[in-house]
Order: structure tokens, then sequence, then C-alpha cells
């Protein structure tokens, strides 16, 4: 598993070097970096997230689904909770500054919010999608990781990286976001009887680093996506160090 988590932050290091290459060689505008980041949120995203319903209904399968998203669900409110004590935000809310509750309405309609239910209706209605059709969907959601880190890559060109790199708050983040989060989420469930999957997806989801999503967001929203990226750069480099770390404690644990 430590191999295995290795090598993929290894890659998504590459290609944020692409995307920096990119618009630094002037093949990626600012406009550019804008509109792919539209596609990723409102036609990639959705995409992923319909595909990982599109399966054959088991009951395991139901089961871990179910305690998968309730501890989940606990463990950002936990994160929620203690970057709130931190005076740190989170949510669309936050980076749009909104507070108007119509834009609730607004992020519900979306097509990332829309295609949950919409996979749940496959996955339990047991429908399957032609082949023709799921081949194509599988080849428009193998994009998302790469048009992603194009954008964060880009957006991190657009600054100094330098400059990235002096910054103290954006270390604190990454060790908030990569040891803390992941250690609090082992600290609240190991005792639990749960299915280790489970218990891995979820403590392996809270030691990732900060989402690609949020820059994608503060793109989109023309705010500071310079430091969005800066922060996804930062803790995608020490995730290389963490998440290994991480993956020798789950296995202890499940020993």
């Amino acid at each position: 598993m430590v191999s295995i988590l290795t090598n993929q932050v290894a890659i998504m290091l590459l290609l944020i070097l692409a995307g920096m290459l990119c618009y630094r060689l002037h093949l990626l505008t600012d406009r550019g970096v804008k509109e792919l980041s539209g596609i990723v949120l409102q036609v990639v995203n959705p995409i992923v997230i319909l595909l990982a319903y599109h399966r054959e209904l088991e009951l395991r399968l139901v089961q871990n689904l179910g305690w998968t998203f309730l501890l989940s669900a606990v463990a950002m409110g936990a994160g929620i909770g203690l970057a709130t004590l931190l005076i740190w935000t989170h949510g669309i809310m936050s980076v749009t500054g909104s507070r108007d509750p119509r834009s609730l309405l607004h992020v519900l309609r979306s097509p990332a919010i829309l295609a949950i239910p919409l996979g749940m209706i496959l996955f339990f209605g047991r429908i399957t999608l032609p082949g023709f059709l799921s081949e194509t969907l599988e080849q428009i959601a193998g994009m998302n990781t790469p048009l992603a880190m194009l954008v964060a890559g880009a957006t991190i060109a657009q600054g100094s990286l330098k400059q990235a790199l002096l910054q103290k708050r954006v270390y604190l983040i990454a060790g908030y976001k990569l040891l803390l989060m992941p250690l609090l989420t082992i600290g609240m469930f190991f005792a639990l009887p749960l299915d280790p999957a489970v218990f891995t997806t979820v403590v392996l989801s809270m030691a990732a680093p900060t989402a690609i999503t949020c820059t994608l967001f503060a793109v989109q929203n023309d705010k500071n996506a310079e430091y969005a990226s800066q922060i996804f750069a930062i803790s995608t480099v020490f995730s290389l160090l963490t998440l290994p770390v991480v993956g020798v404690l789950l296995e202890a644990i499940e020993k």
C-alpha cells in the first residue's frame, strides 16, 4: 500500500510540473486555465462520481458504503470544527464570499451533486449502462487527474514558487491536513469493529493532500487561485513523506 501511495503522489507531482511548463511555454493561457477548470468541475468530476456507483449491487458493498459515508461525515465534521477553532474556513460559501441561502440551492443543482442521486439510482436499481456509453464515460473520467493537475501547475506558474515555499502558513495547513486530521480520525474510529477497507478508506481520505477542487473553485470564482495552488502543491510534496507513515500505521493497526 505504501509503494502504491508514493507512486500515485509522484505521478501527480510530475503532472503539476507539466502544467507549469505548459503555462511557461504559453501553451496554456489564463483564460485556458479557467476553461479547463470549468470542464473538470462541471463535466469530468460528475462523471467520476456517477461511475463510482456503476457496479454490481452487493450487500457487503452497501454496508461498507453506508459506514464510509457516515464515518467520513463525522471525520469531516470534526475537521471543520477544528478548522473553525483555528480561524480557517471551508466550503463554497467561503470561496465565493456569499452568505445568501439561495446559493445553497445553486450548489444542490450542480452537476457533481446531481450525479450522486443519479448514481444511486443506477446502483440500487441494478441498471447497467450500454457498453459504448460506459466506455465513453470512463474515458472522460480518466481525464480527471491529468486535467486537474495541469490546472494546478499552470496556476502555480502564474505566481512565484519561491514565495510559496517561504509562506509559513502553507506548511501549517499542510501539517493540519496531512498529519493532524488522519491521526484524529484514527483516534476516533480505530476501536470500532469496522471492515478494514472502510477504516483504511476513511483514514486515507483524511490523510490526502488538500483537494485540487479548492483551486478549481478559486479559478472559477476569480479568487486567490495562486494561494490555493500553493497549498495544494506543498501539501502534495509533503504527502510523499506523510502518506507512507500513515500507511505503515494503518497496516500495524490492522494486524
